[in-house]
């Protein structure tokens, strides 16, 4: 878990470009500006509601900056052709594709995969399996990806002991 959280850490500050760093300046700008109006309201109902908006603004977002960015400037879809756990070794492989469907193209591009525990609809488990995954293994591709194109790709994951999972796939990548 430490591993994934080193490397999302790694992803997030690598992965600013000028368009986060402008979207997320214009979102602390706004969230001042609210601010200094809610000092000079008179009002005191209108003066808590600027400042709580301006308080949840400086506070969430930058964070929703960052997601709406990922998804329109590196948007990767990756489709999940094969996974295969071997019987005589503690490894696992993983087939699929990834394309590159965003507008810009991409520099470097990792894979994570999160093995989680199975379970059945209950919701709350299954945002607990995928907040503490059982194993995590993150895997860098070492190749560029240009607008529109897409790569084939084989991760093997050795020592690994567990039987029954689920399979979460996030492609990280930036420009």
């Amino acid at each position: 878990m430490a591993e994934f959280i080193r490397s999302y850490l790694f992803y997030v500050f690598h992965s600013l470009t000028k368009y986060d760093i402008v979207a997320i300046g214009w979102v602390i700008f706004l969230a001042i500006l609210l601010l200094v109006l809610a000092a000079f309201i008179k009002r005191h109902s209108l003066q808590y509601f600027i400042l709580f908006l301006s308080i949840l603004l400086l506070f969430f977002g930058p964070v929703g900056t960052k997601l709406v960015l990922d998804n329109y400037l590196r948007k990767a879809d990756i489709t999940i052709n094969k996974v295969k756990a071997l019987k005589y070794s503690n490894s696992v492989i993983v087939t699929g594709t990834i394309t590159n469907s965003s507008r810009l193209p991409f520099k470097k591009c990792d894979i994570a995969l999160l093995f989680t525990k199975p379970s059945n609809n209950n919701i709350m488990k299954k945002v607990t399996n995928t907040l503490k995954p059982l194993h995590t293994f993150v895997w860098d591709m070492n190749t560029t990806l240009e607008k529109k194109e897409t790569k084939q790709f084989k991760i093997i994951v050795d020592s690994f002991k567990i039987k029954d999972f689920n399979l979460t796939v996030q492609p990280r990548c930036y420009p």
